[in-house]
């Protein structure tokens, strides 16, 4: 997106395509006077804040398109920063369009993806973590998502951000002075004062990075893979844990030739369960590629249950794969027994035909999903996480640099480096890639 782009009025409609009761669009920017009057055969722009009832015209051969609700925000007070004029009109695609039209006929420009929250970001009226959230709270699938991001859209996690870029910044503004001086001249910051700040640096960086696999499964959810040989039964685990016939179940061997995914919930927790190819030996080119993508869901998962009709952990030590046990769950499927005696067992008894033993699979699925909702600002994105981890890492540098007892200069290196992050959360520094990435997922309109 062009820095400059705010030298002309953009336009866009702001709600679903289809048929409707009320369709809005958005107009924003420099000009809107004129093309207000243009199109309403008024005289001047309704009171800001009223709606006004108002026949539109189309400039292009003067009849009436709609008679519509116009609602105008005076620049600085609107979602923009800029002058706004919001239009109510009938909904379906026809009417909206026309009015579209009409206002690219007067001057106005179409609105790319995020292209008003961009206008926003521009006029200081939201930073970086509220674009994000803005994109989260349209895109939330439950009531944690929501909740965050609502709140994050206040500016409940920016506020934590700028407390610690003031303090950074504090700290970098008296180390950089005492360059300038020798000992002689002043008394310096003694290490034990800069190791104190530094540590309660580390240890707020690190409060937020702990966030961050909260923020991920409320996000995206938590991704479970199913993982076993051929037909023993994963797809039919898969089905009965989402509740419905998601995966195609068959006796052929190697039914399943790519990864399938479906959402469910597990107390509140959403969850993103993953069939797949199956990990195995085979010469058929569409099963390889399969067993490829499979190798590379294992990675993604948060968690994996290991399944096999026979002996999951015998199979499991046959494949030679390297998952971390802390993220496994074997399940022994096709199996009605009941267990017998109160020691743990190795795996999970399980019959997607009976039902047997699924309560009890899902029991433990949710003790493993369970922890506790920080009570704090939550790491939400990639980006975010990145640069919290950068910076925690760059902060134990730091403090590492104190007790070896190197050069001052060096260490005013590193917190620069440190500032530089913490501002690029919030958006006081940016690259126009980083930008476009942020917005580019945005609907047109927003």
């Amino acid at each position: 997106m062009d820095n400059n782009n705010n030298s002309y009025p953009i336009a866009a409609i702001a709600t679903p395509a289809g048929v409707g009761a009320i369709s809005i669009v958005r107009v924003s920017g420099p000009s809107l006077k004129k093309i207000f009057c243009s199109f309403t055969k008024k005289s001047s722009l309704p009171k800001p804040r009223f709606a006004s009832l108002c026949s539109i015209y189309s400039p292009i051969n003067n009849k009436l398109i709609d008679k519509c609700i116009i609602t105008y925000f005076k620049a600085p007070f609107s979602f923009t920063g800029e002058d706004v004029l919001e239009i109510s009109c009938h909904g379906g695609n026809l009417i909206p369009q026309l009015i579209v039209e009409s206002l690219i006929y007067l001057g106005a420009k179409n609105a790319s993806p995020g292209e008003f929250s961009y206008r926003a970001f521009l006029n200081n009226k939201i930073d970086l973590i509220q674009a994000e959230s803005i994109s989260s709270l349209i895109s939330s699938k439950n009531d944690l998502n929501h909740d965050v991001a609502l709140k994050n859209l206040s500016g409940f996690f920016s506020k934590t951000i700028n407390a610690i870029s003031k303090d950074v910044s504090n700290l970098l503004i008296i180390l950089e002075n005492e360059l300038n001086f020798n000992e002689n001249e002043i008394t310096f910051t003694s290490k034990k004062e800069i190791t104190k700040n530094l540590n309660s640096l580390y240890s707020g960086l690190k409060k937020l990075h702990n966030t961050s696999f909260f923020g991920k499964v409320i996000e995206s959810g938590v991704r479970v893979l199913l993982l076993g040989r051929p037909n023993v039964g994963k797809s039919s685990l898969f089905n009965h844990l989402l509740g419905h016939d998601r995966a195609i179940v068959s006796n052929i061997s190697g039914t399943t030739r790519d990864t399938i995914e479906g959402n469910s919930e597990i107390n509140g927790i959403p969850v993103c369960f993953v069939d797949t190819a199956g990990y195995w030996e085979s010469s058929d080119f569409l099963e390889s590629l399969g067993i490829k993508k499979t190798l590379k869901e294992i990675d993604f998962a948060d968690f994996v249950l290991f399944v096999d009709d026979k002996n999951p952990i015998k199979q499991f030590k046959e494949t030679n794969l390297k998952i971390s046990k802390n993220k496994l769950v074997f399940v022994l499927s096709k199996n009605d027994t009941p267990i017998l005696n109160n020691k743990k067992e190795p795996f999970f008894y399980t019959s997607s035909k009976t039902g047997h033993g699924m309560e009890t699979l899902i029991e433990h699925l949710s003790c493993l999903f369970s922890f506790n909702k920080p009570s704090g600002p939550i790491v939400t994105s990639l980006r975010q996480k990145d640069l919290i981890f950068s910076s925690l890492n760059t902060t134990k540098a730091c403090i590492d640099m104190i007790n070896n007892n190197l050069e001052t200069d060096l260490l005013v290196s590193n917190i620069q480096d440190i500032l530089y992050n913490i501002e690029s959360l919030i958006g006081k520094v940016y690259t126009k890639d980083i930008i476009n990435n942020i917005f580019k997922n945005f609907c047109v309109g927003k």
